[in-house]
């Protein structure tokens, strides 16, 4: 099996070839249901509005929505043949390496509308899993703190507590959103040369910033929030999120150089009890309009290349994969953290390493 992303003609030619839930407010027609499982906060919610519920009005299967998406509870269910969910989303690099673990169904793109797959972006079509998003790891800042003309522009400038001085709030390195680029590039790691990963130097890296980091979080809201609150004034955070808080007045902002850009897959866990509706949901939840309709709630980038065209123009700039953004960030390579020593995933060495590391 290939852990390469398909490529457009790839597509084409599949074609040719042929944790807590929360149940959705929209009552189905049918006795149908699936599980669709996310990250929660604002983001699920956001979901929720703009694909569970109308998915349920339009196709009569219900949607249950769980969170608590962690690559040992996948592994659980698989080994135990008690798959709760029917669907799930993944970060890039874990559908790489979960699809390496035989951990996930493979996608049947003879069964899904080959001209809504032929508008997703190439990079984020997988014989795995299909792309629903990009969302970046930023720089981001208390604007009360920093003003628009002085605030930490690079990674080095977020490691350099003499020139900006104040607290700090970093991802957990076994949250999605991990540190470990931001540290390599911050400790003078050529964005060219970043993959493939040099933990032990990334950790190294983190241990000079650790004295002014007040949190390591592991949920999308928490560093936003503390930003907010004046806990921290810099952070690393999802862009969607500070975004968000920004245009609704909140006193933070972000920068889009040296963002970390990656994207989220919708995946089926192996041994899914509802494949073909999995499957529909999938195609739905790729459609231009519903994706248009997640953007104007939660500012990440479309994985539909016709919904990023038809973006209104305020939310363009919140697009990691816009024209006018897209030179300023670093794409995450995915197979870099798929890549296996000794039998371990650089994913979960990472892990091993983090838990190591901050009991220290």
């Amino acid at each position: 099996m290939s852990d390469r992303s398909l490529t457009r003609r790839g597509v084409i030619g599949a074609f040719g070839a042929m944790a807590l839930a929360q149940p959705s407010s929209v009552s189905a027609q049918s006795n149908e249901r699936i599980v669709v499982a996310s990250y929660g906060g604002r983001m699920q919610d956001s979901q929720r509005a703009a694909y569970f519920e109308p998915f349920a009005k339009e196709t009569g299967i219900a949607v249950t929505d769980a969170t608590g998406i962690t690559l040992a509870k996948i592994r659980a269910m698989v080994a135990s043949k008690n798959v709760e969910w029917d669907v799930f989303l993944a970060t890039h690099e874990e559908l790489v390496s979960l699809a390496e673990a035989g951990l996930l169904e493979k996608i049947d793109y003879g069964q899904l509308s080959k001209a809504t797959m032929g508008e997703i972006d190439p990079r984020l079509v997988h014989e795995y899993g299909v792309g629903s998003q990009y969302y970046a790891s930023v720089i981001a800042y208390n604007t009360r703190k920093y003003s628009k003309d002085n605030h930490p522009k690079s990674w080095s400038d977020v490691w350099n507590a003499t020139k900006f001085p104040g607290p700090r709030i970093l991802p957990a390195g076994s949250y999605q959103l991990r540190p470990i680029e931001p540290a390599l590039l911050a400790d003078g790691v050529p964005a060219e040369k970043l993959y493939p990963l040099d933990l032990e130097r990334a950790y190294a890296s983190l241990s000079k910033i650790r004295p002014n980091v007040i949190k390591w979080v592991s949920s999308g809201n928490a560093a936003p929030q503390a930003l907010v609150d004046g806990e921290a004034d810099i952070a690393i955070a999802n862009h969607g999120r500070i975004a968000q808080l920004r245009d609704e007045g909140a006193p933070v902002d972000y920068v889009w150089d040296g963002a970390v850009v990656t994207g989220s897959f919708w995946a089926i866990p192996k041994g899914a009890k509802n494949y073909k509706n999995s499957l529909k949901f999938i195609e739905f939840a790729s459609r231009a309009d519903r994706q248009v309709d997640f953007a104007t709630r939660m500012p990440y980038g479309p994985s539909n290349m016709k919904a990023s065209e038809a973006l209104p123009a305020k939310l363009v700039r919140d697009n990691p994969v816009a024209a006018e953004n897209r030179s300023k960030v670093i794409f995450m390579d995915a197979h870099s953290w798929a890549l296996k020593t000794g039998g371990k995933s650089v994913l979960e060495r990472n892990i091993e390493m983090w838990n190591r590391w901050i009991r220290t």
